[in-house]
C-alpha cells in the first residue's frame, strides 16, 4: 500500500507542535532528562516543529537508554480510514531510534502497540511515510520491564477506530551527551492501492525489465529469463512473465542495486525487493 500526500485534505493531525505542553514525560531509563518544546524552525511543509531532546550527561553508553513522551486523546480518535503516517524529521546524526507509537485502550487492545521506527542516522530534514507496524525489528531493542509484556506486540493488534494515545520514544540513545531531532506535524493519512508497471533491476549498468503490471500484495519471482513468475496476494500463480534487457551479474565487492518501475504520479510507490545471490561465492 502507498500513502496519500501529506497535504491531502483527508489527513488527521495527530501532533501539532504549534502549542506547548501537548506531550509529557511518561517514562525514562536511568532518569534521563527529556523535553519536547516548540522550535523556532519550521518543517519543510511550513508548520511548526517540535524539538525532541534527551540528555544522557553523566550516563555511560549502553543498550536500552530510552525515554518516552506521551499525548493522550480524549475521546479516542477514529483513524480507521487513515492508517498511514506522514512526518518530517530533522536528524542530528547521533544514531538513536525514534519510535512513533500509537496505542488503543488496553482493555480493548490487550496491550498491542503500533510502533513505527525511524533511525536518526542522518542530518537535515527527511520526509517519512510509515505504513507497516514494526514486527521482528521490535526485538532488536531493549524496552522497559515494568508492566511491559513484549509478546503483546506480536499477539494483538492496535484498533485504529479507537486510538487513545500517541507516544514519541527515543531508544539506543548515546551516553554522555544530548541528542535529539526536530519533528514536524504528524498526520494520519489514508492508504491507497496503486498499480506499478514493468519493474526493473539494474546492477553494474545492466538492466533487467519484467514486463508486467502488479497490484499491491502481488509478488514476482525471477530466477532466469525463462523462469519469471507472478503470484497473487494469497500465493496463487497468476502467470509467466516475459523479460527484456540483460540479466545483471554481481561482481566481487560492493554492488549497487537500483530498482525502478512506472507508477502513479500522485503517490510514492512502495515495494519490497529481496536479492538472493546464486553461483560461486564472491568472497
Amino acid at each position: 500500500m502507498s500513502v496519500k500526500r501529506f497535504n491531502d485534505p483527508s489527513g488527521v493531525v495527530l501532533a501539532d507542535f504549534a502549542k506547548e505542553g501537548e506531550f509529557i514525560l511518561a517514562g525514562n531509563a536511568q532518569n534521563i532528562k527529556s523535553t519536547i518544546t516548540r522550535s523556532e524552525e519550521k518543517s519543510p511543509d511550513g508548520t511548526k516543529a517540535g524539538n525532541f531532546r534527551a540528555n544522557t550527561s553523566g550516563i555511560e553508553s549502553s543498550e536500552g537508554l530510552w525515554v518516552k513522551m506521551e499525548k493522550i486523546f480524549e475521546p479516542g480518535l477514529d483513524i480507521s480510514k487513515n492508517q498511514g503516517i506522514g512526518v518530517w524529521v530533522k536528524g542530528d546524526g547521533n544514531g538513536q531510534l525514534l519510535n512513533i507509537r500509537l496505542e488503543s485502550p488496553k482493555h480493548l487492545s490487550h496491550g498491542a502497540r503500533g510502533d513505527h521506527f525511524i533511525k536518526i542516522d542522518f542530518t537535515g530534514w527527511k520526509y517519512f511515510e510509515l505504513v507497516e507496524i514494526e514486527s521482528s525489528e521490535f526485538s532488536n531493542y531493549i524496552w522497559p520491564d515494568s508492566g511491559f509484556y513484549v509478546y503483546d506486540s506480536y499477539r494483538h493488534t492496535v484498533l485504529f477506530n479507537n486510538i487513545d494515545k500517541i507516544q514519541l520514544w527515543f531508544n539506543n540513545l548515546p551516553g554522555g551527551k544530548e541528542s535529539g531531532c526536530l519533528v514536524g506535524q504528524i498526520k494520519a493519512l489514508p492508504l491507497v492501492s496503486p498499480d506499478l508497471e514493468n519493474p526493473s533491476i539494474t546492477i553494474g549498468g545492466k538492466t533487467l525489465i519484467m514486463n508486467c503490471r502488479m497490484e499491491p500484495g502481488m509478488y514476482l519471482e525471477f530466477f532466469s529469463e525463462n523462469d519469471c513468475k507472478l503470484y497473487g496476494p494469497k500465493g496463487e500463480f497468476l502467470g509467466d512473465v516475459k523479460t527484456s534487457g540483460t540479466v545483471p551479474e554481481l561482481e566481487p565487492g560492493k554492488n549497487e542495486i537500483l530498482f525502478n518501475c512506472k507508477g502513479p504520479n500522485n503517490v510514492n510507490t512502495r515495494v519490497q525487493v529481496t536479492v538472493i545471490s546464486e553461483g560461486m561465492p564472491l568472497m
